[in-house]
């Protein structure tokens, strides 16, 4: 099985024009799980309400793992047994000023019990350059998903951005985007989950959590295998 895709820049910047025409001239909307819909006659664009449905409307199946792109403009991404997403979820927050957001633990707790993943994979949070606050709330996200697993017994992976990045090949120089490298191969690996916003806006937290789930189910795979062989 291929373990990377990969896109030149002059796709990419094809890729996102073609998806943003289509979006202004209502073509194609995005949906609330993933498909692609088409929108009614004069139905006016809405907000951004995409994956904010309470938590008992929202059809989670439950899935193999959880690959998570932790943060305030983070994912989460079910993965099911047949290796495709069952549903991405944008990362529940509360909203304490215009620009500053923390994480619901509360609505976070709900959505891992109704979902109960067999693993967390989450990306390994560190320290920033931003500034104390930028970390503090950082820190909030990481200890929010560690408390929420220990006490709904979940296994929890946290994984180096490093070691995910280079399972899809991504370049991780001074000069990389390694989330437009991202985004570009999250959208040829699964076509029909909406990536993009209402407003033409790249959700690259959606994509980085769809690959760090593939990462782990391929990571889940390979140790399904070697205790297959170590058993005999």
């Amino acid at each position: 099985m291929e373990t990377g895709l990969r896109m030149t820049e002059e796709e990419f910047r094809e890729a996102q024009e073609r998806t943003r025409k289509a979006i202004q001239a209502g073509k194609v909307r995005p949906g609330l799980h993933g498909k692609t819909a088409r929108p009614e006659k004069d139905q006016k664009p809405k907000k951004e309400e995409t994956m904010r449905k309470p938590i008992e409307e929202m059809k989670i199946l439950t899935g193999k793992l959880c690959g998570v792109d932790p943060g305030g403009h983070g994912a989460l991404a079910f993965m099911g047994e047949d290796g495709w997403p069952t549903i991405v979820v944008d990362m529940p927050v509360i909203h304490l000023t215009k620009t500053r957001t923390e994480i619901d633990a509360k609505v976070l707790y709900q959505l891992l019990a109704k979902s109960r993943p067999r693993a967390l994979y989450v990306e390994q949070m560190q320290c920033m350059s931003k500034g104390c606050i930028a970390n503090f709330n950082l820190g909030g996200y990481r200890e929010a998903f560690r408390m929420v697993s220990i006490a709904l017994g979940l296994r929890l992976i946290e994984v180096a951005p490093k070691d995910w990045q280079k399972e899809f090949r991504i370049k991780r120089t001074k000069e990389s985007d390694t989330k437009g490298q991202s985004y570009a191969i999250a959208c040829r690996m699964f076509p029909d989950i909406e990536l993009v916003s209402p407003r033409g806006k790249e959700l690259d937290g959606r994509a980085d959590a769809l690959l760090i789930g593939t990462f782990g189910l391929r990571q889940e795979n390979g140790r399904t295998k070697e205790m297959r062989a170590a058993n005999g």
